[in-house]
């Protein structure tokens, strides 16, 4: 009896007219508008009012805040330039907003990611108030876009295309389900009463679809295959549920889809027998939009005549050459899965070359912060704020996608957030929205569960979901009121910065490390051999070894060097040789000098923010291409207020009252570098025995300790040196000190 009374609630609080019906779309059209807009505008509010935390003059440069991810620099430099069809779209959008509204830059670069990343909210209400009505809707709009992991990479400052991987899927995927709702039941299984079939979508409208597809790839590579897969995904649950007599339909209109959203646009590839003939992708995506279009008038000639007497096997096989010819089949597997096993941890890439003894250049992405792998708690508090939210979220998905098919568009989502456990942080970004959605469906199942029946139980369920929104969302937002600003690089680096590209000819290049590079590019207009873009092992290498070298003599050679070859890459000079004669040739470089012609004039920036991350650059900067190993040097970083220290007698000493005595000090300050030397015994303790080589930023009162290696590096020498050595200054001229924050050298060529 229990039980059978606890199945007749079930099938109460799942009842499949809480699903909304075509029908429904304008009775609720008003409220959608409205509500819509009220969790826009309540998202946007709070993300806005976060911006006290950089209300101070460490991150601003002139009149504009300085951003928080070096990525949003690519944009902002490259609108400058931006036309439409170079393959980034979001520096044109920037060039846009700049031109026709009088924006600048900078603002855009920074106050942007709040209006875009409250858009996320909309996409979440229409997902919960398509899976369970208004109350499942108001909860996942009030609290889809405001989670952990979305917020990390979408915060004042974060003006990157994250922005755009989670809201185009979002909205493809829920295009895509209400095309499926169209043409399909409502449940997995056939109802024992007999369901009247709804009308057939408009072709027009199936157009459309296929073009907003198409748009949404525009602004990421990865959103283009990851909607193949989301299409592939609705078109089998198209097929499996479809009404009887609609399954050759949804093959007509899925042809319509694929023509209107994949042929030409990159990355995706059509059939070699396209391919072949080589024409240009925005004329194989021009003539396949024309084609889809073409079909949808013919189709509906004369109210839909043609559609009417066009047989069965006509849609299957139209299906199957527009399927076959568009090349998207073997991509949705075989793209994403190459995506994924790049952030499985590569120690190691190997050169241009096919010799089993090619050079061995080191991989990059583990030391990429976003690519770090964290812990399941962490996984949880990122998608959902708390780790109970997160297993009821979860619990809430298994019986949403037992009870709403169209919810399976959304798992995608949700599995690459989990696998944030192994391919890095970053994709946790993507689980906070689609959770939310089906922590609110289970919410709105239980609401229509536990209220009685009566005039107030929509008042009363609302009140309900929009306090669980609350619950979640307020003591979120007051860690992100805590968080401190986290602007990409000092003032005076990007000050300094400026004065180079206000000084240096415009062919000038500045080789810095490729966290700054964006930056570098938009505050100097000047090129720089690797950045965001350009960051593989065979490319950093040089810039690595550059500044981890003892020889200052090699390092200036190897700039020369490099410099002679299109955008700084000599990897024509190493195509086809081995490892050994790669690393003879650059070790050689340090004994004698080979001729080098005269090049644009070079310059190299070293930043205290390089020493903070000077393990893994002097990693690279060592690296043997013909073994394909390193070492890692031993170096600490002590926060301020964590060690002291005595000038006098080079005595450091922790909070647990362990002591050492360092061989060397040098105290970086405003007006120059204080440099000390102690005894070579260590005698008073083993405390940081291995790095007895201490740097301290009087500014931010950091400590940094370097083992001997690591201090007679390039890099480090350059920073500490005042006035930098004989060996240097023959090889770097001091053009701009910063300190304790960055210095410019020249390149000198002899």
């Amino acid at each position: 009896m229990i039980f059978t009374r606890l199945r007749q609630h079930l099938a109460l609080a799942f009842d499949t007219s809480a699903l909304c019906a075509p029908g429904r779309f304008r009775a609720d059209a008003r409220w959608l508008v409205t509500v819509s807009c009220l969790c826009y505008l309540i998202t946007l509010a709070l993300r806005l009012s976060l911006w006290t935390a950089w209300d101070n003059a460490a991150c601003r440069v002139g009149d504009e805040f300085i951003m928080a991810t070096h990525d949003s620099y690519l944009w902002l430099a490259h609108s400058r330039v931006a036309v439409f069809g170079d393959g980034r779209p979001l520096a044109l959008f920037t060039r846009w907003l700049h031109e026709w509204f009088g924006v600048g830059l900078g603002d855009i670069g920074f106050w942007m990611p709040a209006f875009l990343s409250s858009l996320v909210s909309v996409a979440c209400l229409l997902w919960g108030w398509l899976l369970g009505g208004r109350n499942s809707g108001l909860f996942a709009g009030l609290a889809g876009a405001l989670m952990p992991g979305f917020y990390a990479r979408s915060r004042l400052g974060y003006y990157d295309t994250d922005l755009f991987t989670l809201l185009m899927p979002l909205l493809t995927a829920f295009l895509l389900a209400c095309w499926v709702r169209a043409n399909a039941r409502q449940t997995w299984l056939r109802s024992d009463t007999s369901e009247e079939a709804e009308a057939a979508p408009n072709l027009w409208a199936v157009l459309g679809l296929g073009l907003f597809t198409r748009m949404a790839g525009w602004w990421h590579l990865d959103i283009a295959h990851f909607n193949v897969l989301l299409f592939l995904a609705a078109l089998g649950l198209a097929l499996l549920l479809a009404c009887p007599g609609r399954r050759s339909q949804v093959l007509l209109q899925a042809a319509i889809i694929i023509l209107a959203a994949f042929p030409g646009l990159a990355p995706l590839h059509c059939s070699t027998l396209i391919t072949d003939f080589h024409f240009p992708a925005w004329t194989i995506g021009l003539c396949s939009v024309l084609l889809a279009a073409a079909l949808c008038a013919a189709m509906r000639f004369k109210g839909g005549r043609l559609l009417r007497r066009v047989p069965w096997w006509a849609h299957v096989a139209l299906f199957a050459v527009v399927l076959v010819l568009s090349g998207i089949a073997d991509q949705a597997v075989t793209a994403p899965l190459n995506k994924l096993l790049l952030y499985f941890r590569p120690a190691a890439t190997q050169g241009a070359t096919t010799h089993a003894d090619a050079p061995v250049f080191p991989g990059v992405v583990q030391s990429i912060i976003e690519a770090r792998n964290i812990p399941l708690a962490d996984v949880f508090y990122r998608v959902a704020g708390f780790s109970w939210a997160g297993y009821a979220a979860l619990a809430a998905c298994f019986f949403t996608l037992l009870a709403r098919p169209l919810s399976l568009l959304l798992l995608p989502m949700v599995v690459l957030s989990l696998l944030s456990l192994k391919i890095g942080v970053r994709f946790s970004m993507f689980g906070g929205a689609p959770l939310m959605i089906f922590m609110g469906v289970g919410l709105g199942a239980l609401v229509r569960l536990f209220l009685r029946p009566g005039p107030y139980r929509r008042r009363l369920g609302a009140l309900v979901c929009v306090g669980a929104a609350l619950t979640l969302v307020v003591p979120l937002y007051a860690q992100y009121a805590s968080f401190r600003a986290t602007p990409v690089l000092s003032p005076p680096h990007a000050q300094a910065l400026q004065w180079l590209g206000r000084t240096v000819p415009r062919d000038a290049v500045v080789w810095t490390w490729w966290d700054w590079g964006y930056a570098t590019q938009y505050y100097s207009g000047r090129a720089t051999p690797i950045d965001g873009g350009r960051h593989s092992g065979r490319d950093l290498f040089p810039s690595a070894m550059v500044m981890a070298t003892d020889s200052p003599a090699k390092a200036n050679r190897l700039i020369r060097l490099c410099a002679g070859f299109p955008h700084q890459d000599p990897s024509l000079l190493w195509h086809g040789r081995t490892g050994a004669e790669v690393q003879s040739m650059l070790e050689a470089l340090g004994r004698e000098a080979p001729h080098l012609k005269p090049v644009p004039p070079q310059y190299l920036v070293v930043s205290y923010k390089d020493l903070r991350i000077a393990s893994w650059i002097l990693y690279y900067g060592n690296w043997n291409v013909r073994t394909g190993s390193s070492t890692t040097p031993e170096m600490y970083r002590y926060s301020p207020g964590s060690i002291a220290f005595s000038l006098s007698d080079g005595i450091v000493e922790n909070r647990h009252g362990d002591q050492g005595r360092v061989r060397t000090a040098d105290v970086l300050g405003v007006d120059g570098v204080v440099h000390r030397e102690y005894a070579e015994q260590v005698t008073d303790g083993t405390l940081l025995a291995g790095a007895p080589h201490m740097i301290i930023n009087k500014l931010t009162r950091e400590s940094l300790f370097f083992d001997r290696r690591s201090r007679e590096s390039l890099m480090v020498r350059l920073f500490t040196e005042n006035p930098p050595g004989n060996d240097v200054s023959k090889y770097f001229r001091l053009v701009a000190d910063g300190l304790p924050f960055v210095r410019i050298y020249e390149v000198v060529q002899q």
